[in-house]
């Protein structure tokens, strides 16, 4: 072999393995963004029917519930969404702070901090116990700036 097969191969040798993609799982950012885009340029009704599709199909992603609670929260559905966040933050378990910091900051700009607060709580709690995957560093630093935010609001400093 030639200097640069010689290269290349080492190269390749080097890189990092090759890992295939959960296929099937590209598909739910179509859903999702097919649901913005009713958000945006659509109904009410047509978001909520793409969110109902895209749950059904993608049963455990917790961002597509996440988003479903939020169109919901935009349009005065309060029990309505505060059902879809608790679905979001069961679904993402221990993996994710967002969902717990997103139903809190909902429930604190209905003025209930004492519930955003528990929920805060569990959220910390759940992300400290989980064990086979670890939160990125920002998502838990986001989720504890809320948690203060929250208890300055109840005057606990």
């Amino acid at each position: 072999l030639g200097q640069y097969e010689k290269s290349r191969s080492k190269r390749w040798s080097q890189s990092k393995p090759f890992r295939p993609s959960r296929s099937g799982d590209k598909w739910i950012f179509v859903y999702r963004s097919w649901a913005r885009m009713e958000e945006h340029h659509g109904t009410f009704s047509t978001a909520n029917a793409a969110y109902a599709r895209a749950t059904k199909t993608y049963r455990n992603h917790s961002v597509l519930y996440l988003g479903w609670a939020k169109l919901h929260a935009r349009h005065g559905r309060n029990d309505r969404a505060r059902f879809l966040f608790k679905v979001a933050c069961d679904k993402c378990g221990g993996r994710s702070a967002e969902p717990y910091r997103e139903f809190a900051e909902f429930e604190m700009s209905r003025g209930d901090h004492a519930r955003a607060k528990s929920i805060l709580y569990l959220g910390a709690q759940q992300l400290s116990e989980a064990t086979d995957v670890s939160p990125k560093g920002d998502e838990l630093a986001r989720l504890y700036y809320t948690w203060a935010l929250c208890e300055w609001y109840l005057e606990n400093f």
